[in-house]
């Protein structure tokens, strides 16, 4: 697997391989040592050939990226597997097993899918990429479907379905309307057979006793964990498919998960035709028929169901139908959470273990590794939810494996007119000092494709980047400018972005665009993926944004070209950037210094929007937070200037608009500039704003101590989040941290340290921590040794805690008396959870082979419970 990062002196994009991970090379373009990070799947890696471009989105079962195939130049969608199925040697049998049946699939209404295998211990799977939009997204912006297309949308998908079952004896166990796509030309296609089962090999290839798929979908057999199931099974989930498309909502909801599993398995099903009283008689029947609670009142061959829809099409009845009676029981309340999943742990147990390997097992690795898809995966992520079942059986890998392929579709162009796109767990560590490689080791990233890619002479024992249009100021700079970790108090307000919603919109803002002009915003973005900050699109615009990791300036010419200007965006802190054109020339400050200036104009799209807008333009969206934007009718800045002297930004005789998000309420933006231009507020939501407990320079004397006391972590930022009673701060995801001494005593109540090494939480000891992330997970592998010892989170006023991969823990003893309501804890060799009991737990997710009670949590207010 080749992955990028970038050179910590000059910024430049690099590439290395993941086998030279913990190793030192020279920057091909600086000439500067840099220590190669540990390798990570992501946007810019290449796994088994496929270049990874974009995250399309993620959950139980992995993500999915939309990537380029090199050896056919296509798009393609490619699934990276998550931890447990490189852990887990059964799982990744099935998972090849399946993949190669799969790719055998050729199905107008199947998504093709092209190869499974295997790079550098990362599993995936490459398949068609069908540009269109998923049912989901369809049901959520527009509600119920039409009867007539409901229909004909399930009729295709059972064709699919029984062509699957026809020809390979393939079930597809994740049927759902985020599984199915409408592309451009409005066909339909099936979507991920991830979960599939092969029931004509050996049964032991499934995890035995798993509850597998989504539980608003699922069938009561799957409900209860039952591994022998058949067409039945997935007709059910079709049904409830039919239901939520024909009627707006699914059959069962609830506000937990056990709660939908309950409904699905006892709860008599809503009358259709209550929901929509629109349905025909004969469509409400067909639906009923196929939720029936038994398999076998179900349609139990795909032909006889294709039948019926298409009479129902034809305004007729289906021709057998049931009589509507169902079994009723009450429905599962939090308190019987506890004894459900003890049931089923102690069913788990009690199943012989056929194809448990020989050597020593230890817990498997997490499902989930997010906080925030462990708390949306029931309501609106694709998730795989393990419930009710004793924590799979993993075998330690003995070496490095190969990357390798086990099952490929002919590598050939998709037919016209398809409308296609389409570990190691040694756990060895780096060396602390690994001996300098060669230069050629690693190179220096390949442009992207896009406008701005510039053709370069490629040097011999490197491939470096395509410069940008830009001509970058001096590297201290730009050092000195993203050194910055907080940034004044501008105010007690700011406007917070999903990235999905909308955001400001300023009409009648315009000027002359032949004299100069300032546009500036503090601002902080939650990830580097595009986004819009600030400004006016369209012909002679000038904006604000980010662009693969960079803080971006636009201005447009009359002519429609743009000019551009760029420098390294630092995600998760406050910024201040300024876009300054002075009639001639574009500049970017970033921080209060002169980072880049516009170069040689090129091409880009014309957005067409002519209003000032912040947030969003178009579908290029922020995910962050905007606390002011001005814009000037004069180039504001001409050299560095100091930072803490220009903010907050106030109004001048210069300023056209001042928008400074000091309403904290409301729709609308008031323009503080008096001139009345006023934004309105579409789909963002105020945030309230501390000033921080610690001084810049308490800030940089912390960041320069956690670097000294980790010399590897070259790539160390401080990321800093205000809040009443300290601060919050950010170190996850630098896989080499592992001191934590220069934080001892600071008014912390929120740290991230996930996927990092740190293995001694002593530092902590007596802080008030109320947040605290420790999973020790990496994307795809576990990082350092792992945590032994939770003594010092003794007496803490813990709320939140991701304790994930710890397995050398074996007492839970230190988390008595917290007052926790989310906690992660699993893969651990804790057994005794009665230091949990009395804690308001509402989200838990446990897995350990050594867990036998879980009595102490059956008073706990769960409304999640994840084993």
């Amino acid at each position: 697997m080749v992955f990028s990062f970038q050179c910590p002196l000059c910024e430049g994009g690099l590439e290395a391989d993941a086998s030279l991970s913990g190793s030192q090379a020279k920057c091909p373009q600086c000439g500067h040592l840099v220590a190669i990070p540990a390798s990570q799947v992501g946007e810019g890696a290449t796994l088994a050939g496929f270049r990874l471009e974009r995250l399309l989105g993620k959950g139980g079962m992995g993500q999915v990226y939309l990537a380029r195939q090199s050896s056919v130049n296509r798009e393609v969608a490619v699934k990276v597997l998550p931890p447990n199925f490189a852990a887990d040697e059964h799982a990744v049998q099935r998972f090849l097993h399946e993949g190669e049946l799969a790719a055998r699939l050729d199905h107008s209404n199947i998504a093709t899918v092209y190869e499974a295998g295997e790079d550098d211990g990362n599993y995936y799977l490459a398949m068609a990429y069908v540009e269109g939009e998923s049912l989901d997204l369809r049901l959520k912006r527009d509600g119920a479907l039409p009867e007539t297309e409901a229909l004909a949308i399930v009729r295709d998908v059972a064709v699919a379905l029984a062509y699957a079952w026809d020809e390979f004896q393939l079930l597809h166990r994740d049927i759902k309307p985020a599984n199915i796509m409408v592309d451009r030309r409005q066909r339909i296609f099936l979507m991920d057979l991830g979960l599939a089962k092969s029931l004509g090999e050996d049964h032991g290839m499934t995890l035995s006793g798993a509850i597998l798929g989504t539980p608003q979908y699922m069938s009561p057999e799957q409900a209860q964990g039952q591994s022998d199931l058949g067409v039945a099974s997935d007709v059910y989930s079709l049904g409830a498919t039919l239901y939520h498309l024909a009627t707006g909502a699914p059959p069962f909801a609830g506000d937990s998960v056990l709660k939908v599993l309950h409904q699905h398995v006892h709860a008599p099903l809503p009358a259709p035709r209550e929901r929509n009283p629109d349905l025909s008689e004969g469509c409400a029947r067909l639906i009923e028929r196929m939720l029936a609670k038994k398999p076998e009142d179900r349609y139990g061959d795909w032909r006889a169901l294709v039948a019926d829809l298409a009479a129902v099409q034809g305004h007729e009845l289906p021709t057998d139908t049931v009589s509507g009676a169902h079994h009723r029981g009450g429905v599962a309340n939090p308190s019987d959470m506890a004894h459900q999943a003890q049931e089923a742990l102690a069913r788990q147990r009690h199943k012989p273990d056929h194809h448990a390997p020989n050597s020593a097992r230890h817990p498997s690795r997490p499902l989930y590794r997010s906080p925030l898809v462990l708390g949306i995966g029931a309501a609106s992520l694709a998730l795989l939810l393990v419930l009710g079942i004793a924590v799979g059986r993993a075998r330690k890998g003995t070496g490095k494996p190969k990357a390798t392929t086990v099952a490929t579709k002919t590598a050939t162009t998709p037919q016209a007119g398809t409308g296609r796109k389409e570990g190691d767990e040694s756990g060895a560590e780096p060396p602390a000092k690994a001996p300098e490689v060669a230069a050629t080791a690693v190179r220096a990233k390949a442009p992207e494709p896009g406008p701005e890619a510039v053709p370069d002479p490629v040097p011999e024992t490197a491939t470096a980047k395509a410069p940008n249009p830009v001509s970058v100021a001096a590297n201290s700079n730009v050092r000195e400018a993203l050194s910055r970790i907080s940034l004044p108090h501008s105010g007690d307000w700011a406007l917070g972005f999903d990235g999905k919603g909308g955001g400001v919109v300023v009409p009648g803002l315009d000027w002359d665009f032949s004299v100069p002009l300032t546009v500036e915003a503090v601002f902080m973005a939650l990830g580097s993926e595009p986004a819009f900050i600030a400004g006016r699109g369209g012909t002679a615009g000038v904006w604000l944004g980010t662009r693969d990791g960079m803080v971006v300036a636009y201005r447009r010419g009359e002519a429609g070209t743009v000019v551009s200007a760029q420098a390294r965006l630092v995600e998760r802190r406050a910024m201040h950037a300024a876009a300054v054109w002075d009639g001639t020339e574009l500049r970017l400050y970033i921080n209060g210094y002169l980072v880049a200036k516009g170069g040689a104009p090129h091409a880009w799209p014309d957005s067409g929007h002519k209003e000032f807008l912040v947030g969003a333009l178009g579908d290029v969206r922020l995910a962050g937070t905007v606390e002011t934007v001005r814009v000037s009718k004069v180039a504001c800045y001409t050299e560095d200037f100091e930072l803490d002297q220009a903010l907050p930004l106030k109004p001048d005789a210069d300023t056209l608009c001042l928008l400074d998000f000091e309403e904290g309420k409301g729709d609308v933006a008031k323009d503080a500039s008096g001139h009345g231009h006023d934004g309105r507020i579409a789909d963002a939501a105020w945030r309230k704003m501390w000033p921080s407990a610690m001084a810049e320079g308490e800030l940089r004397e912390v960041e320069a101590n956690l670097r000294k006391a980790n010399p590897t972590a070259a790539d160390l930022l401080l990321k800093v989040v205000s809040v009443p009673s300290g601060v919050n701060l950010d170190l996850g995801g630098i896989a080499t941290l592992h001191d934590l001494s220069p934080l001892a005593g600071l008014p912390i109540v929120g740290l991230d340290v996930t996927r990092t090494s740190v293995s001694d939480l002593s530092p902590l000891r007596g802080m008030r921590i109320g947040w605290l992330g420790v999973d020790r997970w990496g994307d795809y592998t576990p990082i350092g040794d792992g945590i032994e010892d939770l003594s010092p989170l003794k007496g803490m006023p813990l709320v939140f805690l991701t304790l994930y991969g710890h397995h050398r823990v074996k007492d839970l003893l230190p988390l008595q008396g917290c007052p926790l309501r989310t906690l992660y804890v699993g893969s651990n060799a804790a057994s005794d959870l009665s230091p949990l009991a009395g804690m308001p737990l509402e989200i838990l997710r446990l897995a350990g082979d050594a867990i036998r009670d879980l009595s102490p949590i059956q008073n706990a207010p769960l409304r999640v419970l994840l084993l």
